[in-house]
């Protein structure tokens, strides 16, 4: 008992250890590493990286991918008591998404962070942002996603905001900036900056900037 409890506290400083790491790393200030330095226990910590959590997964997505990866399954209990999951989906809390080999399927997410490469499935009113370049993201029902980096895919009722390359279909919203997009149906498309659309239509699809359209024969 008494070593297995040891093997978990040096787990758990570790963890420590490496979270002052990825502050440091992320150009938090001084007054970010010395919270963390005062947290005794994991509760403590993941309600730190609450208070840091848009420095740590804008400027080190990665390191927090890892983290995650490598104390999620000890410290599931805690870090899901302090409102965060990893990989799985969650009605309340921060959803955040590492790599997976598997699809990912959120539900009830409201604040899904795509940090990893996964192909993440997005059903109901499941909300997402991407930030990985090698992420798949496909939009169905009611659902909506931000694609910083990333490939998306719209379907059904579901609202589309991207800079990159996407596909729509259905009755889909998309807001596309300097992106590429795939238009095989929607509701609405909105280009912006030097954006091009692949349509079969010139309905529904409002062109700004530089923005461009070409209609298939």
């Amino acid at each position: 008992m008494g070593k297995d409890k040891e093997t978990v506290e040096q787990k758990s400083l570790r963890f420590k250890q490496l979270c002052i790491g990825i502050l440091a790393q992320s150009g938090n200030c001084q007054a970010s590493q010395h919270d963390f330095g005062e947290t005794s226990s994991i509760r403590e910590m993941c309600d730190t990286w609450h208070k840091y959590w848009h420095g740590m997964i804008t400027e080190v997505p990665q390191q927090v991918v890892q983290a995650f990866r490598d104390f999620y399954p000890d410290f599931k209990a805690e870090i899901n008591a302090a409102g965060i999951f990893y990989n799985e989906d969650s009605r309340t809390g921060y959803v955040l998404v590492g790599d997976s080999d598997e699809p990912i399927h959120l539900s009830f997410a409201h604040t899904a962070y795509i940090l990893g490469k996964a192909h993440v499935v997005l059903h109901s009113n499941a909300t997402a942002l991407a930030m990985n370049a090698g992420c798949k993201v496909e939009l169905l029902d009611n659902s909506r996603a931000t694609i910083k980096e990333g490939y998306a895919i719209a379907r059904n009722n579901s609202y589309l905001v991207t800079s990159k390359e996407a596909e729509c279909y259905d009755c889909a919203t998309v807001h596309i900036t300097d992106g590429t997009l795939h238009d095989h149906g929607h509701r609405e498309i909105c280009a912006y900056g030097e954006a091009t659309i692949h349509s079969f239509t010139s309905r529904l699809i409002k062109l700004y900037d530089k923005s461009k359209l070409n209609i298939k024969k």
